[in-house]
């Protein structure tokens, strides 16, 4: 690829919101000497990003953030979906245990008494704040989880009328989807803040230069949504790119022997292919590249305010993005590009493992427990992650070795909702059963990622991996509970 000029605005990230239900609040402890923390949560952003190994994208902020901590090139979400993904990541529990494994369901009513991560630091003394995508539903954030309210944060989905007419006009006539009501995608000369993420970034930044003289250290989230479709950004983040021909997917067809239920809508095609290289690809570039500048203006807010020596910074992405991979122009798929998400972690107290990868196979809801521990907080009992200490320290240890994800995703089976799908990643599979509503197993998948870094071909029913098979299932036989109702997922 023909490199694109750098557009460097600087180091920065941001945090976005969360919220949690009532529950008992534990008493406060000394906040005195604890860093800063701050989150930038994305959006359908992939993980094949420059500072862990692609060059596919221009992402010179990311990257050198990635240069100050710990980068894990193997960190997966436990949903390809906005709801149930940022629900496990804020509640620190698997989408399977709270029962919410697709975009319908509010996850309050099934963690009253579990802490979400912003409670727990509010709880011990740190301010709380987001603004932004945190949670899903806005009808699950609860101000009592947050020390400041988030700001109102207004900006147009589309910053052309006419574009916002479609939309609009859309909407009226019943049509559903955010990203489809509209154009794909919108390039126009605009400044950075004429659409709502650009906002987002300066509402952190000026967080950040209050956050100084506040006198205790913050939680803070900051939710950049702009890698979700429709695909809108500045004309100035798509001549990045200008001269650049995309390679189309490596894998643009579902893997051989594959199950029927997770076909998508359409097929691969030679004319479908080149709609990707020519149109959807150049507009989720200009859309990476800027998001990368604005993490690097809210990074650079950390150094002007002199936050950076003592402030947490953790990157990530509610879950990946296909494009052209598997068939695919969505998330929603038990596979690698859907799953696989970008994870930063920076602690400016941990020097010696600064700037190298750990390629351990982990999860996102780990991240909550990392943060309780960095910051020399008690952990919630009820945590179904693991800290990630222990491999920012040493990028050599394993971990735990697995990380589990869930799909309830419309379009499979004959019927939306009549299958749900359980998956279990390690260094070198994944395995994936597909249940229906009576817990009958109904599909299995086995992908051999020693073969090749994406689903190829589904052997789970050779007999050489018929080992692997009983050894990977026991990760999913866990229930999965749905309201009061209990079925085996």
């Amino acid at each position: 690829m023909n490199p694109a000029p750098h557009l460097i605005l600087g180091l920065s990230l941001a945090l976005g919101p969360v919220a949690s239900a009532a529950h008992p609040a534990s008493a406060p402890i000394e906040p005195e000497g604890r860093p800063n923390v701050l989150v930038i949560l994305a959006d359908d952003l992939r993980a094949d990003l420059p500072f862990a190994g692609s060059s596919m994208f221009l992402t010179p902020n990311m990257k050198a953030l990635s240069e100050r901590g710990v980068v894990f090139t193997h960190a997966y979400s436990q949903a390809p979906q906005c709801a149930p993904a940022r629900a496990s990541f804020i509640t620190g529990l698997y989408p399977s245990t709270m029962g919410r494994i697709d975009n319908s369901k509010s996850f309050r009513p099934v963690t009253k008494e579990k802490p979400i991560l912003p409670r727990v630091f509010k709880d011990h003394g740190y301010e709380t704040s987001y603004v932004g995508k945190i949670i899903h539903h806005h009808r699950d954030h609860v101000e009592a989880d947050w020390t400041v309210p988030a700001p109102p944060v207004n900006a147009p989905l589309y910053a052309l009328e006419e574009n916002m007419k479609i939309f609009n006009r859309n909407r009226a006539a019943g049509k559903k989807g955010m990203g489809n009501l509209g154009p794909l995608a919108e390039k126009t000369d605009v400044p950075d803040d004429a659409y709502r993420s650009g906002k987002v970034a300066d509402a952190a930044v000026d967080f950040l230069s209050k956050a100084k003289t506040a006198g205790k250290p913050f939680l803070y989230m900051v939710g950049l949504a702009n890698t979700h479709r429709p695909f809108t950004a500045p004309s100035r983040y798509w001549a990045m790119y200008d001269g650049v021909e995309f390679p189309g997917p490596a894998n643009p067809t579902l893997p051989v022997g594959a199950p029927d239920l997770v076909k998508g809508r359409t097929e691969f095609s030679p004319e479908r292919d080149r709609v990707f290289r020519e149109k959807m690809i150049p507009a989720y570039a200009a859309c990476v590249s800027y998001l990368d500048a604005l993490v690097g203006k809210i990074v650079d807010a950390l150094e002007t305010n002199d936050l950076a020596r003592n402030t947490i910074v953790v990157l990530t992405s509610d879950h990946g993005f296909h494009l052209g991979e598997n068939g695919a122009s969505d998330k929603k798929k038990l596979y690698e590009m859907s799953c696989r998400v970008p994870l930063i972690i920076v602690d400016p107290r941990q020097t010696a493992t600064k700037g190298q990868r750990s390629s351990a196979v982990i999860e996102l809801l780990d991240v909550y427990p990392t943060l309780c521990e960095l910051a020399g907080l008690p952990k919630p009992p009820h945590l179904e992650g693991e800290s990630l200490v222990p491999l920012l320290g040493d990028v050599s240890e394993r971990g735990k070795g697995f990380a589990l994800s869930f799909s309830s995703d419309p379009r499979s089976g004959p019927k939306p909702g009549e299958v749900t799908g359980s998956s279990v990643r390690t260094d070198a599979f994944r395995y994936t059963v597909w249940r229906d509503d009576d817990g009958n197993r109904v599909a299995e998948e086995l992908y051999d990622y020693k073969k090749a870094p994406y689903e190829v071909t589904n052997v789970v029913n050779e007999p050489a991996y018929a080992e692997t098979v009983t050894a990977l299932r026991k990760h999913v036989e866990k229930p999965i509970a749905t309201g009061t109702v209990t079925r085996r997922h």
